[in-house]
């Protein structure tokens, strides 16, 4: 007989030993894992209401909010592809179609996004910590967590030029710009005072707020998982 067979005599008995015994293997760390509050917190000077939620709502969905009027917020978030972007790099500014069919329009001479738009699904819960606690208004956004709160965070891509404000206006100009479109639409007029008082401004503050009370809404936490 080879000594390969003496070798496999010897040593799988202790292999097999030492699948079966539990002694026998190294205990596995085990993570804590809970499931998602059932509630979700709003900051304290922006407390979530059904008509703020709305008018939020139909912001995400209106190209208005984009310096040409060629793309909104649900374009790179739709819920086709669980709120998030199908492509490597997102097609923001001056492109048509959705998901894997998007491209740019020609001609073009605005660069693609410096990353994949992720899915805003469960970011009313960004800052969780392991008993469930999170501050809404220092929750980190984005890929890179440079923007806190989903507040501020709703303004980044109106404001970015290859996302939704293209080579129609500056930085500085297009919250302003958007502000006095929607202005002049009295069915906004109407939904803003519903939401925030007859007496509060139709401003980028505003906006924000109501884009952030809608995406709040948008959540998963009440899954099998859960």
């Amino acid at each position: 007989m080879s000594i390969k067979f003496y070798i496999s005599i010897i040593v799988l008995p202790i292999l097999l030993w030492s699948c079966g015994n539990p002694s026998a293997r190294k205990p596995e760390a085990v993570p804590t894992v809970a499931a998602l509050p059932k509630g979700v917190k709003a900051p304290m000077n922006n407390p979530s209401t059904a008509k703020k939620a709305h008018l939020g709502k139909l912001l995400f969905y209106d190209p208005i909010l984009s310096g040409g009027k060629d793309i909104s917020c649900v374009s790179c978030h739709h819920p086709a592809t669980g709120y998030a972007e199908f492509l490597d790099l997102s097609i923001g500014s001056n492109g048509k179609g959705l998901g894997s069919k998007r491209v740019f329009n020609t001609p073009n001479t605005i660069p693609l996004m410096k990353r994949n738009s992720p899915t805003i699904l469960n970011t009313a819960y960004n800052g969780i910590r392991e008993k469930g606690d999170y501050d809404p208004e220092n929750a980190a956004m984005f890929w890179d967590d440079r923007i806190k709160s989903l507040e501020k965070q709703a303004l980044e891509p109106i404001k970015t030029l290859e996302e939704m404000r293209g080579h129609h206006f500056e930085k500085k100009q297009i919250l302003t710009e958007v502000a006095e479109r929607l202005e002049a639409i009295p069915e906004y007029k109407k939904l803003f005072a519903a939401a925030f008082g007859s007496n509060a401004p139709i401003d980028s503050i505003h906006i924000a707020k109501a884009i952030a009370a809608f995406e709040r809404t948008l959540v998963a936490n009440n899954s099998r998982f859960d």
